[in-house]
């Protein structure tokens, strides 16, 4: 299935390098030592985190920001 976005100029293909490969450990939890298993994204000012046990490299992620 095909992806695509919309630039300025209309639909924009989006190909392998446009997508970031997660975690391989589905299971396993952020803390606020390890960071392993934990999964942030971050495109431009956007950043985003998918459950609670990532919340401790989302927010490190964010204070880094300011």
């Amino acid at each position: 299935m095909l992806k695509y976005t919309y630039g300025r100029s209309g639909p924009v293909k989006l190909g392998p390098e446009h997508f970031e490969r997660g975690p391989r450990a589905l299971s396993g939890r952020g803390t606020r030592d390890d960071d392993r298993h934990a999964f942030v994204v971050e495109d431009g000012r956007y950043v985003s985190a998918r459950w609670p046990g990532d919340a401790y490299l989302l927010a490190r992620r964010l204070i880094a920001r300011l």
